[in-house]
């Protein structure tokens, strides 16, 4: 099982909000960290939760993605300026314990508007 962490580090701690490199026209998107972990395989884990997208789905646009797991090194790369410290709601938990639950979970290693492209393109092709 997989230890949970306030902080990874000086740097990062649950509830931050960051801007990030975003895709071109998602400039107001925000991420916020849900939860790091230490997971014996995987290493330093980030649960992050997205807001303000423009995800084209089959029924109009997704604004929110509640749960992405990635690399603290994607993590780091992806994230520009530290905006807010917000209380964490529970709306990830269920994203994570499915991912928790999943016998080969990975995690992302990309940065998170390639992520976001690439979430886009799984929606599409359903």
């Amino acid at each position: 099982m997989a230890a949970a962490k306030k902080n990874a580090g000086p740097d990062f701690a649950v509830g931050e909000v960051w801007a990030y490199r975003t895709r071109r026209g998602e400039e107001q998107s925000k991420v916020q960290i849900k939860l790091i972990e230490e997971h014996p395989k995987l290493g330093i884990v980030f649960h992050v939760g997205l807001t303000n997208l423009r995800i084209k789905g089959p029924e109009g646009f997704l604004c929110t993605i509640t749960h992405v797991p990635l690399s603290a090194a994607a993590f780091a790369q992806s994230v520009t300026a530290r905006i807010a410290t917000d209380p964490v709601d529970e709306d990830y938990r269920e994203g994570y314990e499915e991912w928790r639950a999943a016998e080969n979970a990975g995690i992302f290693m990309l940065p998170l508007s390639e992520i976001v492209g690439y979430l886009e393109s799984a929606i599409a092709e359903g």
